[in-house]
């Protein structure tokens, strides 16, 4: 059995996983390998709306994000990831192998935001791709390699 970090697009499903296995079976003659696409568990509690708490040790003010607070929804089913950026809506796919979540990269509405928007900054972020994520006390924590943090809390 063999893991890859490629996407795998199902052709009967009309989707993509973030993972393509293989499965190989030998026997005296030949080998036969199947392939397909996948992704690894993840926590079920993750499995929820998330509203952005801190970014980088900083609290979100309203005044950042004045269309609101940048949100994401993690969907396990598939890996799908859906969201709010403080202005613009946003869409990707994301897995995760033990206590570490990757992004894949999003895509975005094009909205024109106010000038005083955070989103960017929220975008930036989570454009790094690869958090250490813990959940406690209905608190979502993302702690990227290189030290920026950051919590969401969860609202649904």
């Amino acid at each position: 059995i063999t893991i890859r970090e490629e996407r795998f697009y199902n052709l009967v499903t009309k989707s993509y996983y973030p993972l393509t296995v293989d499965i190989s079976l030998q026997n005296k003659k030949s080998t036969t390998t199947f392939t397909g696409g996948g992704f690894y568990t993840v926590n079920p509690s993750l499995h929820d709306i998330w509203v952005l708490d801190s970014l980088d040790g900083k609290k979100v003010q309203l005044e950042n994000f004045p269309s609101g607070f940048p949100q994401l929804e993690f969907h396990l089913d598939g890996g799908r990831v859906m969201g709010f950026g403080g202005c613009n809506q946003l869409t990707g796919t994301f897995y995760a192998i033990e206590n570490e979540i990757y992004f894949n990269p999003f895509a975005t509405t094009i909205k024109m935001c106010e000038e005083n928007n955070g989103e960017h900054a929220f975008l930036k972020a989570l454009g790094k791709k690869r958090y250490m994520y813990q959940i406690e006390n209905l608190h979502l924590r993302l702690t990227n390699q290189d030290g920026s943090v950051m919590i969401f809390r969860k609202v649904d």
